[in-house]
């Protein structure tokens, strides 16, 4: 039988496709272990490079960030270090890996820390995740209604579905909103950030902000950024002083993340498992 040309040309493009995908994910993943072998060999300023031109190439994934915050901790840059452990904890919410790791960047910023919590509800999944468990709460409750009808005599069956349906979605809204307030965060990257009254660099300080101290965007103006700071302190910062965790800015070769509806971040291609240990900062050697 005669293949169709059409159908012959999509299913050359679709092999041509595959392929190219394949070499990326394979290039992607040796550039992955090449910057992971510079980290062993005590280069982290080298392998932070390589590790950003491995996202600005490929996209974000969990392991890429933990081994970029990893260095970047190891060369004294605590700013970006918290950054990227912040980052990478968007992809892979809840990770004991990322948190203890992030909790010891954040040490040695000496500000006063919140007490360590166990993993928050809203910490179970990502918000891509949330909103997908929040639609499937909603259609297995949309279904309920009219299969009550076609099933009378599994109303009773259908009754407890419908409930812990409405549970879910309910606890989906919950959780996403709670996410929804983590938006607007940003690092200190710089050394010291001078919060001001105005948004001018006159004048005296009303305080100073750490490097490595997380803090909420307000508003910003000109060159400043309104921000709010632990226990309801607000000031003006320069631009340059911080870094938001999902943004549209680039700073030192970090690509920011983009701040869109779903907040779903891209992955380099490549395996996405667990981890590497917490507490000294190595690198995680599965792919990318």
């Amino acid at each position: 039988m005669k293949v169709p040309k059409f159908i012959a040309r999509v299913a050359i493009a679709a092999a041509v496709i595959g392929f190219a995908q394949i070499v990326v994910a394979g290039e992607a993943s040796s550039a992955f272990d090449a910057a992971n072998q510079t980290y062993v060999e005590g280069k982290p300023d080298e392998a932070a490079r390589s590790l950003e031109s491995v996202i600005a190439k490929q996209g974000y994934s969990a392991p890429v960030l933990f081994n970029l915050a990893n260095a970047k901790l190891r060369v004294g840059k605590v700013g970006q270090a918290v950054l990227n452990y912040e980052r990478a904890g968007w992809l892979a919410p809840g990770d004991p890996d990322i948190a203890a790791n992030l909790r010891l960047a954040q040490e040695r910023t000496h500000a006063v820390l919140p007490a360590a919590w166990p993993l928050r509800f809203p910490d179970w999944f990502s918000m891509s995740g949330w909103a997908g468990f929040g639609a499937s709460s909603l259609t297995l409750l949309a279904a309920t209604l009219p299969l009550a009808l076609l099933l009378p005599r599994h109303r009773s069956v259908l009754r407890l579905a419908r409930i812990l349906a409405v549970v879910a979605l309910l606890g989906s809204l919950t959780a996403i909103g709670a996410r929804w307030g983590e938006l607007n965060r940003a690092v200190v990257v710089a050394k010291v950030a001078e919060a001001r009254i105005a948004p001018v660099s006159v004048g005296s300080p009303l305080f100073r902000l750490p490097e490595g101290v997380l803090v909420s965007i307000v508003k910003s103006h000109g060159s400043f950024t309104l921000v709010s700071a632990s226990k309801g302190q607000r000031g003006w910062v320069s631009h340059e002083a911080i870094e938001p965790v999902i943004g549209s800015a680039t700073r030192e070769g970090n690509q920011s993340l983009k701040n869109d509806q779903s907040v779903i971040l891209p992955k380099a291609p490549g395996k996405q498992s667990p981890l590497a240990s917490a507490h000294e900062p190595s690198v995680d050697h599965r792919g990318s």
